[in-house]
């Protein structure tokens, strides 16, 4: 039996149901109903929101100059439809993008001798939001 507390009373939650399963997020919508030491039932209603959690990729391939890179979308679970993709920090090499979308893309053009960190981040539409570190390096061809 779960307890809920509030500002007014402790409610014992009776019974508890999960609705919204079906969405492309976690958004869970619980219900139930109380005895507050009346005769009838008094409904409650919770609204449960989680932020998007980055799930992959956690690391990605070097790349080659002058060669098409191995495409890499970035995912997030949870949060509210749409999520907006960007770089946190961290620097592309030339020749490369991000998109809004989490699409790591291009071709690289040079080659720093060195590894490109990257703070990818993710915000949804409620502007919950979370970051992953990834790095690569872009090797001579």
């Amino acid at each position: 039996m779960a307890r809920v507390k509030t500002t007014k009373t402790t409610i014992r939650a009776v019974s508890v149901a999960l609705a919204g399963a079906e969405k492309p997020y976690p958004h869970y919508r619980f219900s139930g109903r109380t005895f507050l030491n009346k005769p009838n039932h008094n409904p409650f209603l919770v609204d449960a929101e989680f932020a998007p959690l980055i799930v992959g990729p956690t690391q990605i391939p070097d790349g080659q100059v002058n060669v098409a890179y191995v495409n890499q979308q970035f995912t997030a679970t949870g949060g509210f439809q749409p999520n907006t993709w960007s770089l946190a920090s961290g620097t592309l090499p030339d020749g490369m993008t991000f998109s809004t979308s989490g699409l790591l893309s291009g071709t690289p053009t040079e080659n720093a001798g060195r590894p490109y960190p990257l703070r990818i981040q993710v915000i949804d539409d409620r502007g919950n939001g979370d970051q992953i570190d990834v790095s690569f390096d872009i090797i001579a061809a």
